[in-house]
């Protein structure tokens, strides 16, 4: 799908069932709808539309259905806060205590506070969906970023991090030695941030 007619062509048959059709009802999906998809634990709100033709859209963050999704509501006659406030979600969490929860979740917590002990500064910023990631940051635009599976360095012309070490074993749970080799290598590669 290169083009945008190609692209275009692929939405118009993936969603001509739905084109005219209204929604009738939206509704927060029930603990045992999130526990048949397997989204337990997940701190994003999990709700249908269901549409006067008899179908029903439940937003995913991807294909795969890895997760509940979001759609996003534009229009200049819409204040969009009105819509959404602080406060919707599973247990009420505004988008700040979401990105914290979700830091505690992913290890991020864990890896900040290990590197503020080893006197390094970072940051926790959002990288799609509630995927959050440490960085430190170089003041000439290179940062090495953290997850709980490894570590990676940016230049600031590049979309893809250059793997410097990876860890963990995919549960977001890292060990002390996870801990030790992701500080020994943020200080081996401070030089290449200019710090």
């Amino acid at each position: 799908m290169d083009d945008e007619a190609t692209r275009q062509s692929y939405v118009d048959e993936m969603f001509k069932n739905i084109v005219g059709a209204t929604i009738e009802e939206v509704r927060v999906l029930s603990d045992a709808e999130i526990a048949e998809m397997d989204w337990q634990g997940d701190p994003h709100l999990a709700y249908t539309l269901y549409l006067s033709n008899g179908l029903a859209l439940t937003p995913s963050r991807d294909e795969e259905g890895n997760g509940p999704g979001h759609l996003i509501i534009e229009g200049t006659e819409v204040d969009v806060n009105q819509l959404f406030p602080d406060g919707i979600g599973p247990d009420h969490l505004s988008y700040e205590e979401a990105c914290n929860q979700a830091s505690d979740a992913q290890g991020i917590t864990a890896i900040r506070g290990v590197l503020s002990e080893a006197g390094i500064e970072s940051v926790v910023e959002q990288a799609g969906g509630l995927t959050m990631v440490a960085y430190v940051c170089g003041e000439n635009g290179v940062s090495i970023g953290l997850t709980a599976e490894g570590a990676y360095l940016y230049t600031s012309d590049e979309e893809e991090g250059e793997e410097l070490a990876v860890w963990g074993d995919g549960s977001y749970v890292l060990r002390p030695e996870d801990l030790e080799l992701l500080v020994a290598t943020v200080r081996a590669n401070l030089p290449r941030l200019g710090l």
